[in-house]
């Protein structure tokens, strides 16, 4: 830093000294000095420290200043012009050809990085993201080794952690996410994204109350984390803690109220709580928001089934069915509202083809023997089902 400092201070002494014989390297010293500015680090702008277009500005103060020096020191020639014009197309000429070759490099992100990698040493970064580069082409491999590598080179940076962790949960791996991600989390515990993926793993291994801690810090960090809520929300369902997973449903739709699934999510709590007409209304506009969604029709049938709105629910199960055909708690449920008034003779196949969809299907099992016993009247109660 002192000796470059040192030097552009000692050039700027000089310009100066030699304003009045020589105004243009004046200008353009501070041509150059001067559009250096926003990425220097005084005024930064942007992420990047250092890129290849931070110098196509600064570089005509440079210009200006060898341009008109070069024509005073050949003032003298007797071909000046000519010997002048052919030097210039000379090094336009080579201009050209670098450029030609520094714009390959920028083809895609797997050449840019690997360039960069190539020609700097230890750069963890640029591992990083060639690491990245390779996942988006699919390459795992090749994005395995590259995080690997910039976590050799600094075990403390949080990122290839975290793109690691992801990697081995594509592998199936959860045991060697979650470590991943707790390394993440010891380089930088305030990682949103670690917190939040870590949560979500953590959850699918059926490790809930560790889950939730997760969830909940990712939310400390990002009180606006929509996709936090909803994680947080099956959490708390998974415990049977019916109040917190309705609160944090409310949350996400705060901050995403036309969001058709988290409308869905809670409308299945609040019937699983017993709160029926509010779980009416949040499934309801679920299907307001998307109505080829059929798990939210299924559900709202299923409410509108316990409330004794037959012919409405009917209308919903047949609804949810053309936009999932193969849905056996829709079959399901429609025989059991076609038993309900009555229409044992059409709910018979409905049944039997959620046996078929699914043979294990208690429900639709039990619901079938009933329908078989009488034609007229069923002899016990059908069982619907709601889907999650």
């Amino acid at each position: 830093m002192l000796p470059a400092g040192l030097l552009v201070l000692g050039l700027s002494t000089l310009t100066f000294a030699l304003r009045r014989e020589r105004p243009y390297l004046l200008t353009g010293w501070f041509w150059f000095l001067g559009t250096l500015v926003p990425v220097i680090g005084l005024v930064q702008v942007g992420a990047q420290s250092m890129a290849d277009r931070y110098s196509y500005f600064p570089s005509i103060g440079i210009l200006i200043a060898v341009i008109w020096e070069m024509h005073r020191l050949t003032k003298g020639w007797l071909y000046q012009r000519a010997g002048l014009s052919v030097a210039g197309g000379a090094v336009i000429l080579t201009c050209i050809t670098l450029t030609r070759h520094q714009i390959g490099f920028w083809r895609n992100e797997i050449t840019l990085w690997s360039r960069a990698v190539a020609v700097t040493e230890n750069n963890y970064k640029a591992h990083n993201l060639l690491g990245s580069a390779f996942f988006a082409q699919g390459n795992l491999a090749a994005g395995i080794r590259e995080f690997q590598e910039s976590i050799r080179l600094n075990p403390s940076f949080a990122e290839p952690w975290c793109s690691l962790g992801y990697m081995f949960i594509l592998h199936g791996n959860s045991d060697q996410a979650i470590a991943c991600y707790q390394k993440a989390l010891e380089a930088q515990p305030d990682l949103v994204v670690a917190h939040m993926s870590l949560g979500n793993i953590l959850l699918l291994a059926g490790r809930v109350d560790e889950a939730l801690f997760q969830l909940q810090e990712a939310i400390k960090q990002d009180p606006r984390l929509a996709a936090a809520e909803d994680s947080l929300g099956r959490a708390f369902s998974l415990k049977g803690r019916w109040d917190e997973a309705i609160a944090s449903y409310q949350r996400e739709l705060e901050i995403q109220p036309d969001s058709a699934a988290a409308w869905n999510s809670l409308g299945l709590v609040l019937s699983r709580a017993g709160r029926f007409d509010e779980a009416l209304a949040a499934f309801q506009r679920a299907v307001a928001i998307r109505p080829g969604d059929g798990s939210a029709r299924n559900n709202l049938g299923y409410i509108l089934l316990r409330t004794h709105r037959v012919d409405e629910a009917i209308h919903q199960f047949h609804a949810a069915l053309q936009y999932q055909p193969d849905n056996a708690e829709g079959h399901n449920n429609l025989g059991s509202a076609l038993a309900a008034k009555g229409q044992v003779d059409e709910a018979i196949p409905e049944f039997q083809e959620a046996l078929r969809l699914k043979p294990n299907y208690a429900d639709a099992s039990h619901n079938l023997a009933s329908a078989l016993q009488v034609k007229g009247k069923l002899a016990s109660p059908p069982t619907n089902s709601i889907t999650p």
